[in-house]
């Protein structure tokens, strides 16, 4: 992401109206220079259909950033466990 925005969060939706209510199923820590994310949230069901996001941000927490960037919604099947 860069420059102006170091941190990022992976956000990941079992569907669409969830993103747009801004309900997540799960969410990364913010990230700064490392590939590595945490996972905290449920179990992904095999053959189940996710929509994921990145929100890339100035600071650690989005909601205070004073710039943030958003990638275009992805869709993801999972195929295995």
């Amino acid at each position: 992401i860069g420059g102006s925005v170091p941190f990022y969060f992976v956000q990941l939706y079992s569907n669409l109206e969830a993103i747009l209510i801004g309900e997540p199923l799960w969410s990364t820590a913010a990230i700064a220079q490392t590939t590595e994310a945490v996972y905290d949230g449920q179990r992904l069901l095999q053959g189940k259909t996710y929509w994921w996001l990145v929100i890339g941000t100035d600071q650690r927490d989005w909601r205070e950033a004073n710039a943030f960037t958003v990638s275009a919604v992805r869709r993801v099947v999972i195929v295995g466990e």
